[in-house]
């Protein structure tokens, strides 16, 4: 007389519930970094704007001057002054 036993998979345990899910401290932790990340995005696309006028700038005073090489740090100094002066 044999007798069949079904098997069955052992049931989760604690344990093994942890393991899948994620750390609530691990959570915050993205979610700052995340945060932190759209903060400094800001700056830096305002820096580029900002760079980006004065190289325009520049390059106008260059034509303004007859395109003659050799005053680039002027003309880039001068469009600065502007830029800033009229903030």
């Amino acid at each position: 007389m044999s007798t069949n036993i079904a098997t069955r998979p052992a049931p989760l345990t604690d344990d093994n519930e942890n393991k899948s899910k994620v750390d609530p401290t691990q959570r915050k932790r993205s979610k700052s970094i995340a945060a932190n990340q759209q903060l400094t995005a800001t700056p830096q696309v305002i820096h580029r704007n900002i760079e980006e006028q004065i190289r325009d700038r520049a390059y106008q005073l260059y034509l303004e001057r007859g395109a003659r090489d050799g005053h680039e740090l002027e003309d880039w100094l001068d469009a600065e002054f502007e830029l800033h002066a009229n903030r």
